[in-house]
C-alpha cells in the first residue's frame, strides 16, 4: 500500500530513496519541554525555561528488492546522506515524507544509522536490508541565540574552562566565582549560545562577559 512507503530526499547532494516502513512506527523522542529545575534550600525549586530542544525521531525502514532487484544503491545513497559532505562539514539536510511520518515538513539530519537484518541471494546480491535511522531536527544557526555587535564589545575577552558538569547549577557556580553573582549565569549561556545547560560538559571553554 502507498501509505506504507517513506521517501527520504536530499538536495545537496541530490539523492532520493524510497523504502517500506518497518513494523515500528516513526517515533518522536525529543523536542518538547526545555525546563530545568534548580534546587533552593528551604524554598520551592526554581523552574527556568532554557529553550526548546530540537526534535528527534526514530525511523525504521526496509529496502526490499526480493527476489531479483539489488537494494545496494539506495543503501549507499542513505549512507551518503549520513556522511560529511566534505572535511569539517556536517552531513546534509534531508526531508522525510510519507503518510505516517510525523513532522514531515521539517528539515532533518541523520544522527545515526543502525543496519539490521539483511538478505542476499546465493550470488551475493543484496535484496533486502533493514535499517533504523535516528534523526535530529536541522535547526539553522540563524534561529538560535545571536550575539549582537554591541554585546560582543562588552565581553571581557577572558575564557574559562568549566570544571564540572551540572547544567545551570555549574554555570551559576562559575558566574558566582568569576563575575561575583550566580544570577549572571544566563549571560554566560547567552554569549556562548548555550541552549541547554544540561548538555554542557566538563572541560568546555566558555567566554565571559
Amino acid at each position: 500500500m502507498a501509505n506504507q512507503y517513506v521517501t527520504v530526499t536530499c538536495r545537496s547532494p541530490r539523492l532520493s530513496v524510497r523504502a517500506l516502513m518497518d513494523e515500528d512506527a516513526p517515533t518522536i523522542s525529543a523536542g518538547y519541554g526545555g525546563f530545568e529545575e534548580t534546587q533552593r534550600p528551604g524554598r520551592r525549586s526554581l523552574v527556568t525555561w532554557n529553550g526548546q530542544a530540537a526534535y528527534r525521531m526514530t525511523l525504521a525502514l526496509v529496502f526490499d528488492g526480493w527476489p531479483r532487484s539489488s537494494v545496494q544503491a539506495p543503501c549507499s545513497a542513505l549512507e551518503r546522506m549520513a556522511s560529511m559532505v566534505a572535511a569539517f562539514q556536517a552531513p546534509p539536510k534531508i526531508r522525510v515524507s510519507g503518510a505516517a511520518v510525523p513532522k514531515a515538513g521539517l528539515d532533518w539530519r541523520i544522527d545515526d544509522l543502525t543496519w539490521g537484518e539483511a538478505l542476499r541471494t546465493h550470488a551475493g546480491l543484496l535484496v533486502r536490508q533493514r535499517v533504523a535511522l535516528t534523526l535530529v531536527q536541522a535547526v539553522d544557526e540563524g534561529t538560535g541565540v545571536r550575539v549582537s555587535t554591541a554585546a560582543t564589545k562588552r565581553l571581557s575577552g577572558r575564557s574559562v574552562m568549566l570544571a564540572a558538569p551540572g547544567g545551570a547549577v555549574a554555570l551559576q557556580r562559575l558566574a558566582a566565582r568569576e563575575l561575583g553573582a550566580a544570577k549572571r549565569w544566563k549571560e554566560i549561556a547567552r554569549i556562548n549560545a548555550i541552549r541547554d545547560p544540561k548538555k554542557v560538559r566538563a572541560g568546555t571553554l566558555l567566554r565571559l562577559p
